[in-house]
């Protein structure tokens, strides 16, 4: 009985074309060794049939005379342009002298001729028009004449891929240059297989898309899953090609929820055997982190991917999660899609474990969905624990609680559904009611979580289950403080009448958080609005720091001292060294600032001994002009040095931060420069300089008579160290720059200077250096004493 073979279909032939050509053209191989050749390689076909095949290709060893016509006509018009000429044929580039001796062989001498049809040995514009119509879809045609082919073959060009034999790279390039044709798409397979094998195109390199599009095309009928089990290089080239799918389909589908990107490359991925736990590096909150396909499926909310990677079964061990935020829950709460569509992927991923009964209750109870936490409880999730992974929404987007950015950092479910209210609350006390009465501290935390949230009917609700008295929890936190920070007048007003407990802690906090209701309840029930805290806070300072205006003013009006602030706070302090008046300047706050000189604040309050400043220094340093004049007209004294420690004058500091307009103004108003106040123009001109306020610098220069021995001076000053001229208080004669003909000026008092020269290590210093006590002349353009009959005190005035 015989048996008939079925024909090689063209694909078959396109599979074994560079090997054909390999063995015919550049070894020489016969036509009937090369059957032989291919019978072995499972290609069953005939002498004639193979000839037939190289005329299709033109694939031949010898060029026919009008295509030697052509190449000469070609030439010639090259060489009339001054340009060298190859010629290629098959891969192959020609030898010179095998061009010349041929193209003068077969070279037309009929006169005639020479004015006929110009022969082209292929048409180009007619083979692509076909090809368009006939093999490949619209959306390819015009990534295959896009930028994208040059960029292939400037691949070959430059010799990245290796060859498999000498000129193969000089063939391929031929083809692709040839235009889109069925040949060339499978030498773009070979260049994309490459690419993406040796991770040499990033994510958002422009052929990634056309090598996607490419794989639709192309009719692979190699046994893939064998390739890649087999041959590191296509394993490397579908995991490169699964991380791409899935950073667009996850990427994509955020921006883009009508149309989500198809997953049929991704299934077909996964089908060949591709690892569905393969990490990627993503960007996630921010940060740079491996993150598994499935992790970027939750947190894009892309439902129909995290179906399927559980099918191909997705692992939800993550041991490069290192942090709470790539928790599942936290991811499935983050992404950007409906709650309809969060709960589904939830509900989805619990069901496959990937979720703990604790995470889910407490993503209903954020999602409020009341069915859902119901569910969870009758399975036994525990609604008191404060052991989870759960986040709350700030601390998953890494805002931090500054101010009325407030929530409690570990909460339990309970905390979490009574804080949420209405029915969610009633049904988790209900819950808890069922097992039993409520054991005070799980009491105490419903208590504060329903004062919190301001729920009045269910703070009623608790408090007529509480026969303990007093309720607080065990970090000590009482409902009324949690009251304060929700910021409910109702409860608080209830709790400060049950329990009283209003104190400066609590107006602080008011302050901060600008609730003037809250505050005012306060102070009516005994809270002291000037009572300094433990940290040495004062609520008028945390109101103007926030820039509350109104609540600046109730303080004002409700007997805050508009002048209070601790002179020797430590200089790490950057609340306390300063007056109201003085953090107002700081601020700009021009208007907070003219109100508390209306209501009293010192015009001339000294510096805090550690960074502090007057507030004509803090103007000066802000370049706030306007208010700096209006200081002036005042009476601000406008040559005041400033601290001991990382101080400067009103000068000093317009200088540094390049105030031009404002050093004119104060030089116009007096500020000295001149007898043993020199000191003051060459610090200035010393910290211009350090910050590059070149032009500043100059201006002081000019105008102040700059000299040789000032050069010699300004050399001597280290404007980045704490105490520019190596010293403190002790060494200067009084509290302020003066020439030789002004009296010594004092702002601080006796008791104050004594204070501080028992702390300050730089006047110790000067003390061991000299020998000599604190109450003591130390030799040094005046001398620090109480006898001192005929100076000038500031330190009451202003």
């Amino acid at each position: 009985m015989s048996t008939t073979r079925s024909q090689p279909s063209e694909w078959d032939w396109l599979e074994q074309k560079n090997f054909i050509g390999y063995e015919y053209l550049i070894k020489d191989t016969s036509l009937k060794d090369l059957v032989v050749l291919l019978r072995a390689q499972g290609l069953h076909t005939t002498k004639g049939q193979l000839e037939y095949k190289l005329r299709t290709w033109n694939i031949s060893k010898n060029l026919d005379k009008k295509t030697w016509q052509y190449v000469e006509r070609k030439i010639s018009q090259r060489k009339q342009k001054g340009k060298e000429s190859d010629v290629i044929h098959c891969g192959r580039r020609l030898q010179k002298l095998k061009i010349t001796k041929e193209t003068n062989r077969h070279r037309d001498t009929n006169i005639t001729a020479r004015f006929k049809t110009r022969y082209s040995p292929i048409s180009i514009e007619s083979t692509t028009q076909h090809l368009y119509s006939t093999v490949i879809p619209d959306e390819l045609r015009v990534a295959l004449l896009s930028p994208v082919a040059p960029s292939a073959r400037n691949l070959l060009e430059y010799n990245v891929m290796p060859e498999w034999y000498p000129g193969e790279h000089t063939k391929t390039a031929q083809n692709l240059f040839a235009g889109p044709t069925t040949e060339s798409l499978s030498e773009y397979f070979k260049v994309m297989v490459y690419m993406l094998s040796n991770s040499m195109v990033t994510q958002y390199h422009s052929q990634l898309d056309f090598y996607t599009s490419l794989i639709g095309i192309i009719d692979l009928r190699a046994d893939l899953k064998k390739l890649r089990n087999e041959s590191s290089t296509f394993r490397a080239f579908f995991e490169s090609l699964f991380q791409f799918e899935i950073r667009e389909a996850t990427s994509r589908f955020k921006h883009n929820t009508e149309r989500p990107r198809p997953l049929h490359l991704i299934t077909w991925l996964l089908e060949l055997g591709q690892d569905p736990n393969c990490h990627c590096q993503v960007v996630l909150y921010n940060t740079l982190v491996l993150a598994t396909p499935i992790q970027q499926a939750t947190i894009a909310g892309n439902l129909e991917l995290v179906e399927l990677l559980l099918r191909f079964h997705a692992c939800a061990d993550i041991p490069q999660s290192r942090t709470h935020k790539e928790a599942f829950v936290n991811l499935a709460l983050e992404s950007g899609c409906s709650d309809v569509t969060k709960l589904r992927v939830l509900n989805l991923l619990f069901d496959h474990k990937f979720l703990n009964m604790d995470e889910m209750l407490r993503a209903a109870i954020e999602l409020r969905d009341e069915a859902l936490m119901c569910k969870m409880l009758q399975c036994g999730a525990d609604a008191t624990s404060y052991e989870t992974s759960w986040l709350h929404p700030r601390l998953r987007r890494g805002q931090y609680a500054f101010f009325r950015q407030t929530h409690f950092e570990n909460p339990s479910a309970l905390m979490m559904a009574v804080q949420t209210g209405g029915r969610m609350a009633d049904l988790m006390l209900d819950y808890l009611l069922l097992k039993g009465h409520p054991a005070p501290s799980i009491l105490a935390d419903a208590y504060i979580a329903a004062a919190y949230g301001g729920h009045y009917a269910i703070v009623l609700r608790l408090d007529e289950l509480n026969s303990f008295g007093k309720v607080c929890n065990a970090e000590g936190i009482t409902p009324l403080q949690a009251a304060v920070v929700g910021g409910n007048a109702t409860v608080c007003r209830y709790l400060l009448e049950r329990y009283k407990g209003a104190s400066s802690l609590l107006v602080l906090v008011a302050a901060v958080l600008v609730n003037i209701d809250v505050l005012q309840l306060l102070i009516d029930y005994g809270a002291n609005p000037n009572a300094r805290l433990c940290t040495d806070h004062i609520g008028l300072c945390e109101s103007i720091d926030v820039g509350n205006h109104d609540v600046t003013q109730y303080l004002v009006e409700a007997g805050a001292d508009v002048n209070e602030f601790d002179i020797h706070a430590p200089f790490f302090n950057t609340d306390n060294p300063i007056s109201p008046l003085q953090l107002a300047a700081k601020e700009g706050d021009i208007d907070i600032a003219l109100y508390l000189l209306e209501k009293g604040a010192k015009l001339n309050a000294p510096p805090a001994f550690y960074q502090g400043a007057t507030a004509l220094q803090f103007a000066s340093i802000g370049g706030y002009l306007g208010f700096a004049r209006h200081l002036l007209q005042l009476g601000a004294r406008i040559n005041v040095r400033g601290s001991g420690r990382l101080g400067r004058s009103a000068l000093e500091g317009a200088a540094e931060h390049g105030r031009l307009d404002m050093l004119a103004l104060l030089v116009h108003h007096g500020a000295v420069t001149g007898g043993s106040g020199r000191q003051q123009l060459i610090n200035s001109v010393a910290y211009a300089q350090g910050r590059a306020h070149n032009t500043a610098a100059e201006w002081l220069k000019d105008s102040c008579g700059w000299t040789d021995a000032d050069q010699h001076l300004l050399e001597l000053v280290d404007v980045n160290a704490w105490y520019p001229l190596g010293a403190c208080l002790r060494r200067y004669c009084c509290d302020e720059y003066h020439d030789s003909d002004t009296d010594c000026v004092y702002h601080y008092t006796e008791e104050q200077r004594s204070n501080h020269y028992k702390y300050c290590q730089k006047c110790l210093e000067l003390d061991a250096e000299s020998g000599k006590g604190h109450d003591t002349d130390d030799g040094n353009e005046g001398s620090v004493s109480s006898e001192d009959g005929d100076t000038d005190s500031e330190g009451d005035e202003n």
